[in-house]
């Protein structure tokens, strides 16, 4: 008796938008603009970082003096140094260049390229 209501149910035509024909469309996003930006914690961080502390310094000059200590001082030197680099010199652009590896791969005869599959090494080079 129940597989017979089953397919029933499941028979009839469902409507777009659920039950009341209101909810989310196939196709379309229930929410279209997304999430508002906001800069809430942004603000708040620049702010904070003009602040002064006790000592007469900034926030701002505190966390740098904290960096370069660290890469001085610290256990992570190499990590700290690479932060301080990268934003005064900005990180370093990464650039491939597939061009040399087709053009070597082009002048292999089909038994070069066979041998190479199979083994991981081409067959002039001495592998022992």
């Amino acid at each position: 008796m129940k597989a017979k209501n089953n397919a029933r149910i499941n028979a009839k035509q469902r409507k777009p938008g659920g039950v009341t024909g209101k909810g989310f469309r196939p196709g379309k996003s229930g929410n279209p603009k997304g999430r508002p930006r906001t800069r809430g914690l942004l603000t708040a961080l620049r702010a904070t970082l003009g602040e002064v502390r006790k000592d007469g310094r900034t926030i701002e000059q505190a966390l740098v003096d904290a960096l370069i200590g660290q890469a001085f001082r610290g256990r992570s030197k190499l990590s700290a140094l690479q932060t301080i680099f990268d934003r005064l010199e900005g990180r370093p652009k990464m650039q491939l260049d597939f061009n040399d590896v087709t053009a070597a791969m082009k002048n292999r005869t089909a038994g070069e390229l066979l041998h190479y599959a199979e083994t991981g090494f081409w067959p002039e080079d001495k592998h022992a």
